[in-house]
């Protein structure tokens, strides 16, 4: 498969990023990106969606949604994820949880650490 460009929290790499690119040059590469995924199909790990926001791959969900494919493109929920790795994500998002340290979370990544380390390789977190 391609290679795929994971998206930061941090709007700031993004920013950068389309300062560096075109908007032209950007909409060419994913369209390029997105016929690629729609002759060989979805690879890898399905896409994480929280709410209306896709938390990683966020260049290959835009790249098919730029060529009319983003039906085929599998996600999982961030709670289907938590539920996973049999965790409760309404209690570690929770600045009253019990676990270790939640008082002291203040940014969204920070609950997403709490996820085991393999959780998040495996889906690009």
């Amino acid at each position: 498969m391609g290679e795929r460009t994971r998206r930061r929290w941090s709007s700031k790499s993004q920013q950068a990023r389309m300062t560096e690119e075109s908007a032209e040059d950007r909409d060419a590469r994913l369209r390029e990106r997105g016929r690629a995924l729609a002759d060989a199909g979805w690879e890898g790990s399905p896409l994480v969606v929280h709410g209306d926001e896709v938390l990683n791959w966020n260049d290959d969900f835009d790249a098919a949604r730029i060529i009319g494919i983003e039906d085929m493109v599998p996600t999982v929920t961030l709670t289907e994820i938590f539920a996973e790795a049999g965790m409760d994500m309404s209690q570690i998002a929770s600045p009253d949880g019990e676990e270790a340290g939640a008082s002291e979370r203040e940014f969204f990544e920070d609950y997403l650490r709490s996820l085991p380390e393999h959780i998040r390789d495996k889906y690009g977190i």
